[in-house]
Parts: structure tokens; sequence; C-alpha cells
């Protein structure tokens, strides 16, 4: 069992994951983040469709800028 865990922590470590590298990218993905936890947690489906409303613009504009980057 141990030599499981093991070849899933490597797996791990050298995932190819590319993360966000710019502090904006990071901002701007956690307020998209943030903003589907909040949808996930409105008390209807009003309230949760004005936050995922907001996160669609978010990353839209975030896909915009690394479009023209």
């Amino acid at each position: 069992m141990g030599e499981k865990i093991l070849k899933r922590d490597a797996k791990a470590a050298h995932s190819q994951v590319r993360w966000l590298q710019e502090p904006a990218d990071q901002f701007m993905a956690d307020k998209i983040y943030k903003l589907l936890k909040n949808a996930l947690r409105a008390s209807d489906i009003w309230e949760a469709m004005e936050y995922l409303m907001a996160a669609r613009g978010l990353f839209r504009e975030m896909k915009k800028e690394s479009r023209g980057a």
C-alpha cells in the first residue's frame, strides 16, 4: 500500500498543469472561484444567476486579455 501512495505523490509532484504566473491572473482566477462558490451557496436561482454571470464576465475578460498578449 505504501508504494501506491508514493506513486500517486510522484504523479502529483510532476503534474503537467500550467499554473497562473502573473499576479493579475491569479487575482482574477481567485475572484472567479469566489463567485462560483457564492453561486453554489446562493439562496435562490436568481442570486446564483447573478454570481454566475459575473464569473462569466471575468472569465471572458481574462480570455480576451490572454489572446491579445
